[in-house]
């Protein structure tokens, strides 16, 4: 095999694997514990760098209804219901396709979204579990 054979046969294998990531990760498995990892952490009233959320008002919890604590940033559901992790030059990133979105990060910062250090390690191992599954039925 001369170097432009090698050569190729590198890519088509870089390709090949960049693929089946990118399927892994745009599985509907892998999307839902993303999201509910996310999800988990807001409920909690907490951002990705284990902050806190501002409490909600006396006047959010008496006239419109919220709960005592923290915000959860948690009001239709639809703010949680469009969370989605893509995929960026750097690694994954949690965004939220509702339209909200932007105006939440702009009040509360970018930090309302993405998993904490812990939940960024689960996740990590559970992505390369099924990295490994799909990569084993292709061999």
């Amino acid at each position: 095999m001369n170097i432009d054979q090698t050569i190729a046969a590198y890519t088509k294998l870089s390709v090949s694997l960049i693929r089946m990531m990118l399927t892994v990760i745009n599985s509907a498995d892998v999307q839902n514990k993303a999201a509910e990892l996310n999800t988990l952490q807001l409920s909690k009233g907490y951002k990705s760098d284990d902050t806190l959320l501002p409490a909600y008002s006396s006047t959010s919890v008496s006239t419109f209804g919220k709960p005592k604590g923290r915000m959860t940033l948690y009001d239709t559901g639809g703010f949680w219901g469009g969370f989605k992790l893509m995929m960026t030059g750097e690694g994954g990133k949690m965004i939220s396709t509702d339209g909200k979105f932007e105006m939440l990060k702009e009040k509360y910062g970018d930090l309302i979204m993405g998993l904490n250090k812990v939940n960024e390690a689960y996740m990590e191992n559970y992505i390369n579990v099924r990295l490994m599954l799909e990569l084993s039925k292709r061999i």
